[in-house]
């Protein structure tokens, strides 16, 4: 049998929840990943960009010495592709993370099922959030399907990929328009975390007049007068 809360025991818990909801995000910008990560990029870039000047301006004495420094090139871009879509991978499962913790720590819920986007999607419906109004929505959902691509293809990009702006009429994925896109769209999980904490915070806290008669409305339906007056004093109670 679980223990029943004093009135203070209440109010102390849910005033902790409703901090631990406005002070949510400020301890989501801690990731060190891309400032890390990002001076390898940079660093390789600008070796990229030595290599690719030096192709252009030798004066080959055979076609072997071409081929040496085109390889040289390839290298480069192969690995800075690769780092590429490491950083893309990692902001999005940062970005998971970090809305299963939000959602499990203010709705007690399993949240183990929310690797699948559909099912964050009809949670959220089923709280009345507007997640698609939400800012960042559109960057979140391209980051995903960037990121399934790079984690379930090779640098073939699919038809869904092509529509997002970065990637219009191109076959394969390359290093430049991945950094393209991630400069865009690295700061929106954030963003759209931010704004779904406060989304949440209405639903668990705020009742205005409407929202309250609708909740008293919904136990009517189910309640007869003796149980609703019991109801009532119950609740004074918790107070």
């Amino acid at each position: 049998m679980s223990k029943i809360l004093t009135p203070e025991e209440i109010e102390f818990q849910r005033e902790t929840y409703k901090i631990g909801l406005e002070t949510f995000t400020l301890y989501l910008k801690q990731n060190t990943f891309d400032d890390s990560i990002g001076e390898l990029i940079k660093k390789l870039q600008n070796e990229l960009n030595e290599e690719i000047e030096n192709y252009i301006e030798i004066q080959y004495d055979s076609k072997n010495a071409g081929q040496v420094y085109s390889l040289d090139i390839e290298y480069l871009e192969d690995r800075l592709l690769a780092l590429t879509e490491m950083n893309i991978v990692y902001v999005h499962k940062d970005f998971e993370i970090n809305l299963k913790k939000l959602i499990k720590a203010s709705y007690n819920v399993n949240t183990k099922e929310f690797y699948k986007w559909e099912n964050v999607i009809n949670f959220l419906k089923s709280k009345n959030i507007k997640y698609a109004e939400l800012t960042g929505y559109k960057e979140i959902n391209e980051l995903r399907i960037v990121n399934n691509s790079i984690k379930h293809s090779t640098s073939l990009i699919d038809e869904k990929v092509k529509k997002i702006t970065e990637f219009k009429e191109l076959k394969y994925m390359s290093h430049n328009e991945l950094i393209w896109f991630f400069k865009r769209v690295k700061d929106f999980p954030y963003k759209f975390i931010s704004e779904l904490s406060s989304e949440i915070y209405k639903d668990l806290y705020q009742f205005d007049e409407n929202r309250l008669d609708k909740i008293a409305e919904l136990y009517a339906l189910r309640m007869d007068k003796k149980n609703a007056e019991r109801f009532k004093e119950l609740l004074k109670l918790k107070y």
